[in-house]
């Protein structure tokens, strides 16, 4: 679509989706099947940068981009790149319009999360990435920021990947102390998914808000991140 055009849709399924105008993708209720109508699924996705630029507004809604086998790290790249510019005045890239406190756009690459599934679309592979509206910490997606994310983290401490995934939460260079304490500042978030939507499999770019209301970690739990912060310091 051109730049000055606005479009307003209840999901879109194409192959290329190429925007230069406003798209954006209405709020459903959360319950089939407007969650399956409100999932965009597209194989190429490209927004025109700079000032009057694309904007692709998700609202509550998720997008999947089915990236060609092993290309999908260089679309990770992309996707962010659209979620952090989103962030900005005039939200040119992906954001979300109705976004609630404490979440970001995510970015999560289905290489590290497996899911067989996403806003009601099955079929999934690895090469897939997926995009939703995400609590800060919860790398998985999965409405909590416990062990588990941080176990995603830890395996991907000092590596270069973007993905929310990856426990990048700051969408910086490297996997590293400025995420671990992002999730650490969320541990114990158990709010649910984003906006009560059911199966949240979707990534982003994190606006650095901390959770003061988090509750205080578990025993069990703070074992779990005394080890996890022991093996960090062995691998330097």
């Amino acid at each position: 679509m051109n730049a000055g055009t606005s479009v307003t849709s209840n999901g879109i399924q194409s192959n290329t989706l190429n925007v230069g105008g406003k798209v954006q993708i209405r709020s459903n209720t959360g319950t089939a099947p407007s969650i399956l109508a409100g999932t965009t699924r597209v194989a190429s996705l490209t927004i025109t940068a700079g000032t009057g630029g694309g904007q692709l507004d998700l609202t509550n809604n998720r997008l999947i981009v089915s990236a060609a086998s092993g290309s999908h790290a260089a679309i990770v790249n992309t996707l962010v790149g659209y979620a952090v510019s989103g962030r900005q005045a005039g939200n040119v890239g992906i954001y979300s319009s109705t976004l609630p406190a404490n979440t970001v756009i995510a970015v999560a690459d289905n290489a590290d999360l497996h899911k067989s599934s996403f806003g009601g679309i099955s079929g999934l592979t690895d090469d897939n990435v997926l995009v939703t509206a995400a609590h800060l910490g919860d790398a998985n997606l999965d409405g909590k920021v416990d062990d588990s994310d941080l176990n995603l983290l830890l395996t991907h401490f000092g590596s270069s990947s973007l993905a929310f995934s990856a426990g990048n939460f700051d969408a910086t260079g490297t996997v590293n102390d400025s995420d671990l304490n992002i999730l650490l500042s969320n541990f114990g978030f158990t709010g649910g998914p984003v906006n009560l939507l059911p199966t949240v499999e979707t990534v982003s770019s994190p606006m650095l808000v901390a959770n003061t209301t988090a509750p205080v970690p578990e025993p069990a739990s703070l074992a779990v991140l005394a080890m996890g912060g022991a093996a960090l310091l062995r691998r330097r």
